[in-house]
This record gives C-alpha cells, sequence and structure tokens, in this order.
C-alpha cells in the first residue's frame, strides 16, 4: 500500500488506433500518417520493408519482418484494429530473408501458388486472406483523396510526337496488364526505350538515359496502374525524385493516370517540372 500522502503512479491508458498502417518503402507512409494525424486519426504502424523515413513513439510504430504473420496478427487483435491501409513501395523480398513465424509458413503455402502468376495476384490473394479474417482494407482514394493526381495537374503544351508516344506507351501497358508486368514505360518516336520491371521506375529511367536517340523529341514517361489493379495498395506514384530522374534522362514529359496516380509532394514536383520544362499530362 503506497505512504499516506505520497503520489500513486497511474499507468498510462494503452493508445486506441483506428486503424493501422502496412508501411513499405519510400516518403508516402509518413506522408500519409501525417495527414492521418492532422485529421485526428491516431494509427498504428507496422513497418515490413525497414523504412527509415518513417518514425514514431515505440508504442506507435513496430517494426517486423513480412514473415511473422501471426506476431503482427497478435499485434492487431491486441489493439482491436480491424482496419488496415497499405501505403508505400512493396516489392517481393528474398526468401531467405523472410523469418516466418508458424503462422507466416501457414500463409506462404497458402498463397504459393498463386506467387508465379505475378504481383497483382499475389496482393489479391493476401487481401482477400486478410477480409477472411474481418479486416477492412482502405485505400488511398477514400482515406487521403487529395494525393491523387487531378485532371488539372496537367501543365505545358504537349508535341502531336509527345501525343502520338503516350498513345503507344498506354495500349502496350494495358496489353501487358495481363502478365502483371509493370506500371511503366519509357517511348521516344514510338520506340519502346524500356518497360519497367523489378527494378522500379528510378532505375528504369537510369537505364533508357544510355538508349535515347538523338532527335528533337525527347520521350515520354507513361505510369498507368495495370488494367482491373486494385486501389488498395501499390498504386502507381510519381514526386520529386521522378522529375530529377526524367530531367537527368532528358525526357520530353510524364503522362499519369487522373485520380488512379500518388503525387508525392505535390509542389515540389509541380515546381521541379516546371524549373526543367517537363510536362505532366493526367489523362482520363
Amino acid at each position: 500500500m503506497p505512504r499516506l500522502g505520497s503520489r500513486v503512479q497511474v499507468p498510462s491508458p494503452a493508445p486506441f488506433f483506428m486503424l493501422a498502417i502496412i508501411s513499405g518503402s519510400g516518403d508516402l507512409p509518413a506522408i500519409v500518417q501525417g495527414i492521418l494525424l492532422n485529421r485526428g486519426e491516431n494509427v498504428l504502424i507496422i513497418d515490413i520493408f525497414g523504412n527509415e523515413k518513417i518514425s514514431a513513439p515505440n508504442n506507435v510504430l513496430y517494426r517486423m519482418n513480412i514473415g511473422q504473420i501471426g506476431k503482427i496478427l497478435k499485434l492487431l487483435g491486441q489493439h482491436k484494429i480491424d482496419e488496415l491501409l497499405f501505403i508505400g513501395g512493396l516489392s517481393r523480398p528474398s526468401f531467405r530473408n523472410l523469418h516466418f513465424d508458424f503462422t507466416g509458413l501457414y500463409w506462404y503455402f497458402r498463397i504459393y501458388k498463386n506467387m508465379k502468376k505475378g504481383d497483382n495476384n499475389l496482393l489479391t490473394t493476401i487481401l482477400n486472406m486478410l477480409r477472411k479474417r474481418g479486416f477492412k482494407i482502405r485505400s488511398i482514394p477514400d482515406t487521403a483523396p487529395e494525393l491523387l493526381a487531378r485532371l488539372d495537374d496537367s501543365f505545358m503544351p504537349l508535341s502531336k510526337q509527345n501525343l502520338k508516344d503516350i498513345e503507344i506507351g498506354e495500349k502496350i501497358l494495358n496489353d501487358l496488364s495481363k502478365h502483371d508486368i509493370g506500371q511503366a514505360i519509357v517511348i521516344q518516336n514510338g520506340l519502346v526505350l524500356g518497360i519497367e520491371a523489378i527494378e522500379g521506375t528510378d532505375n528504369l529511367l537510369r537505364r533508357v538515359k544510355s538508349l535515347k536517340r538523338d532527335t528533337k523529341t525527347g520521350g515520354v514517361l507513361v505510369k498507368l496502374p495495370k488494367v482491373n489493379q486494385t486501389d488498395l495498395a501499390d498504386l502507381p506514384t510519381i514526386g520529386p525524385d521522378t522529375i530529377l530522374n526524367a530531367k537527368d534522362a532528358a525526357l520530353d514529359g510524364i503522362a499519369i493516370k487522373a485520380n488512379k496516380t500518388i503525387i508525392v509532394d505535390r509542389n515540389q514536383t509541380m515546381e521541379l517540372a516546371k524549373k526543367f520544362n517537363i510536362f505532366i499530362k493526367v489523362i482520363n
């Protein structure tokens, strides 16, 4: 029993979270975290890719291996969280880097047959398994629509060749969607300079730099969601780094999809694009 007149230490109540952010790589998780906090939504953050750009107190941020599904589900249950938001870059980890717990191993064998069908199939399978456990999966369009590209984000005139290159890029990406390959392509004068594979858009831009032809038209990066791609994770994203890499590759501009593409740090992205005369075309 405490001494008369002494202060009794009352334990702080456990924080109440409205949802959990499952954090991938890049700047987006921290940006979305800030948007939700400003809106008054307390969020638990589970970082599964070692994203050092996101920070929070220890009882808010948990860093876990993607193979620790059981540990992740237990944490969500302890906090009575039933809403999840996947945000940030999601790439397939190497099998040897997956430190499976028992539940993680069970999930792995359940999704194994979909792993060879492409990332979109794999992601859909995982989201469906989470839904069966009672989780609601939130999307960026519903949660932070201010991050999405709008038609009025377009600026600077395009040449006829730019428009043709965008049309070609859009058609090729739509055709490739059934193979679940990538979200981006670089076209110059009707020629395909590169298609995004596992390396990501920034590395694609670095790769095509040495492949460009010496012509008046610099080429276009077309970045679009796959046909029938879910809005719940891995939406196409551009930001300041995209502009800097497009400038380094001497491209004329970038074409993206309205309401289906995330723009990281919109103001800086647009300022850099205007500074370097890189057009942004937002298409329906």
